[in-house]
C-alpha cells in the first residue's frame, strides 16, 4: 500500500476541490461569473459558491468583486496560470486520446484587424490546400491566450521577445492616417499642418496610436479640433470610411480598403509600427498542422511581397 504522504497528486485533488479550481478558471479566462456559468452549464450563484470556497481553503481572495465586474488579484493571477497550463495539457490529451481525428485541430488567436482585412480573405487556399485540417480562428489580443488556453498560436504585433515562445516574424507594419476620398479633398489634407484642423478618430485600445505618429514625424502631439473616440483599428478605419474623421491604420493591413477607393493616406506618411509575429509554444514546434500553417503563412505572405521572415 502506498502511503498517504506518497499518494499521487490525482488522488490529493478531491472532486469539489477540481471544480472549484474550473470554476475559478473559467471566470479568470471569461471575465466574470456570468460567463463561465453559461459555459459550465452552471448557475451564477454555484459558480461564485465554488470559488468562495477555494478562496476559504487558500486563505487568499482571488477576484476583487465590483459592482458589474470582477478583477483578478495577484494570487488569482498567480493561481490562473497554474490552471491554466493544467486545464490545457488535460484538454489536449483529452483530444488527442479520445478521437485521432482531433490530431488535425489547430487553433489560431490573431489580433482583430489581421484577422479581417488578412487572413479571413485567405482562408478557402488555406482550406483547399490542407483540407484534412480543422482551423479554428479567433480574434484577441491577449498574449496570455497562450499561457492557459486551448490555443496552438497567436499572431500578435509586439517586440517578438517573449520568454517560452517561439516567435516567428511575418510583415513590417507601418501606421499611416486613413480618410475618405471625399473628406480628403474637403479638407485638402496634403499637410501635418492640415490635420490639426481635422476630427481625429482615437482608439480606447490605443491611446497613443496618434502621439506616436505624431512624434515620429518630430512633432508634439497637440489637442485637435475634434476627437471622437473608438474601440481598435477595425472600428477606426469603418468611422473613417463613413466621414466621421481621420483614423490610423496599419500598412500593409489596410491596403485592400484604399485599393478599393474606400480610404486615401491623408497625408501619405507611414511610421513604422514594429512587426507582426506567429508565435507558439516551444513543444508545439513539431505539431503537424501547425507546421503546415506555418508554410502556408511563409507562402502567402511571399506572394504578397509582405514577408518578413
Amino acid at each position: 500500500m502506498t502511503a498517504s504522504g506518497d499518494a499521487p497528486a490525482s488522488a490529493r485533488v478531491t472532486v469539489a476541490m477540481l471544480a472549484a479550481l474550473q470554476a475559478f478558471d473559467a471566470a479568470f479566462r471569461l471575465g466574470g461569473f456570468k460567463a463561465a456559468a453559461a459555459a459550465l452549464h452552471l448557475t451564477d450563484s454555484a459558480v461564485s459558491h465554488r470559488i468562495r470556497k477555494l478562496e476559504a481553503r487558500l486563505g487568499e481572495r482571488l477576484f476583487e468583486r465590483r459592482r458589474r465586474r470582477i478583477e483578478p488579484t495577484k494570487a488569482g493571477e498567480a493561481l490562473a496560470a497554474l490552471t491554466g497550463r493544467a486545464f490545457l495539457e488535460l484538454a489536449r490529451a483529452m483530444d488527442q486520446g479520445a478521437d485521432p481525428a482531433r490530431r488535425g485541430r489547430l487553433k489560431v488567436s490573431v489580433f482583430p484587424l489581421f484577422g479581417s482585412a488578412w487572413l479571413l480573405p485567405r482562408m478557402a487556399d488555406f482550406i483547399a490546400r490542407h483540407p484534412e485540417i480543422e482551423l479554428s480562428i479567433s480574434m484577441s489580443t491577449r498574449l496570455a491566450d497562450l499561457d492557459g488556453e486551448a490555443v496552438d498560436a497567436v499572431v500578435r504585433s509586439g517586440s517578438g521577445d517573449w520568454p517560452g515562445l517561439v516567435a516567428t516574424p511575418l510583415m513590417r507594419l507601418r501606421t499611416t492616417p486613413l480618410a475618405s476620398p471625399h473628406l480628403a479633398v474637403d479638407l485638402g489634407l496634403t499637410s501635418l499642418e492640415r490635420l490639426r484642423y481635422a476630427t481625429l478618430i482615437q482608439m480606447t485600445r490605443f491611446p497613443d496610436a496618434w502621439p506616436n505618429w505624431f512624434a515620429s514625424q518630430g512633432l508634439d502631439f497637440a489637442k485637435p479640433a475634434r476627437t471622437v473616440w473608438v474601440e481598435g483599428f477595425e472600428a477606426a478605419m469603418l468611422a473613417a470610411e463613413r466621414g466621421a474623421g481621420i483614423a490610423l491604420s496599419l500598412w500593409p493591413l489596410c491596403a485592400s480598403s484604399i485599393a478599393a477607393g474606400r480610404l486615401v493616406e491623408a497625408p501619405p506618411i507611414r511610421a513604422d509600427a514594429g512587426t507582426c509575429w506567429l508565435a507558439h509554444r516551444v513543444d508545439d514546434a513539431t505539431h503537424p498542422p501547425l507546421k503546415a500553417f506555418k508554410a502556408w503563412l511563409k507562402a502567402a505572405l511571399e506572394a504578397d511581397g509582405l514577408s518578413a521572415l
